[in-house]
């Protein structure tokens, strides 16, 4: 049976009720351990857009409703959810993957917090993914900058959008394992002062490798470009890596859930089309070529880019 065209929005009323339970259950325990605290319903406070599974923060709704809630006069402890929020019909939304993380942010820039902490299963930032890399390095001490290009090119540990609003207030966040709860794990602040460039690792499997051509043999103008994006951003298809040559448009894209024929039947429309599926996008920050020989030694490389500091690469 294909999925259901309505999959985001019944993917948020489903989902929302993880987040409400164990929040619940966290706040009786702590009732019950003489720590007084009120629980929230989050939804009651954080609007959203209605783009299910992905949704963007009404901040002009939000900050008045969080100040309406969270009022530290008489209460001294809140319990609430992360990673959900409501339209403002009070439909549940959420907001991706670690928006957990996110929301927490949201909370501390609105609510005027002098720090964050997060917990997390690994001993605080690293390098890399340690479950793909071996001899991992704890990274003591980042940028708001660098945690933001490498949250955006596919680290998992903090949601991509937890930087911003902390940023703006100047709130430092520490990420933190909870199963060594006396270790500083890391910090993430303004910093002005240099930092050692250690090469970090990210590597994002499940991509697709699009390229599109003109029929007509015309140049890839800013137009078609536009245009494309309009497509794939109507499909939900995010672009990691774009390449452009004189008839050539290449673009490197999160595998879609739905079938990807069916999107391409519409782009074939304006374009000749063509893709490669099953390819890992590797990005390594502060590169040098020792790390890149390592990396892509014995493999395929579809589409390569690199910058001062970032290099990506397609590989299969």
């Amino acid at each position: 049976m294909p999925p259901s065209l309505l999959f985001d929005f019944e993917y948020d009323q489903f989902v929302c009720y993880g987040e409400l339970l164990s929040s619940l259950i966290v706040s009786l325990y702590l009732e019950t351990a003489g720590m007084t605290n009120r629980w929230v319903d989050i939804r009651s406070s954080l609007r959203t857009d209605d783009k299910y599974r992905d949704a963007s923060v009404n901040w002009k709704w939000t900050e008045m409703l969080v100040n309406n809630t969270f009022q530290f006069n008489g209460t001294r402890m809140y319990v609430t959810q992360g990673f959900i929020g409501s339209t403002v019909t009070n439909l549940t939304t959420s907001l991706g993957r670690e928006g957990s993380d996110y929301t927490a942010a949201i909370l501390a820039s609105l609510l005027k917090a002098e720090s964050v902490t997060i917990w997390k299963d690994v001993p605080g930032v690293l390098n890399a993914d340690p479950k793909q890399y071996q001899g991992t390095i704890l990274l003591k001490e980042l940028s708001y900058r660098e945690a933001i290009e490498m949250t955006y090119s596919g680290a998992q540990v903090i949601h991509p959008k937890t930087m911003k609003p902390l940023y703006n207030s100047n709130i430092p966040l520490y990420v933190r394992s909870f199963a060594n709860p006396s270790e500083p794990g890391t910090v993430i602040h303004q910093v002005d002062h240099p930092l050692e460039l250690t090469p970090v690792f990210i590597t994002k499997g499940n991509q697709v490798l699009i390229t599109f051509s003109p029929y007509d043999f015309s140049f890839i103008s800013a137009e078609d470009i536009s245009r494309v994006f309009a497509l794939l951003s109507a499909k939900g298809l995010k672009v990691n890596l774009i390449q452009k040559s004189a008839i050539d448009l290449s673009l490197l894209v999160d595998a879609p859930e739905l079938g990807l024929e069916t999107i391409m039947l519409d782009l074939r429309k304006d374009y000749e089309v063509k893709y490669n599926t099953g390819l890992t996008l590797v990005t390594i920050r502060h590169y040098n070529n020792e790390t890149i020989e390592r990396l892509t030694a014995g493999k395929k490389i579809f589409i390569e880019q690199y910058s001062r500091l970032t290099a990506k690469i397609a590989v299969n």
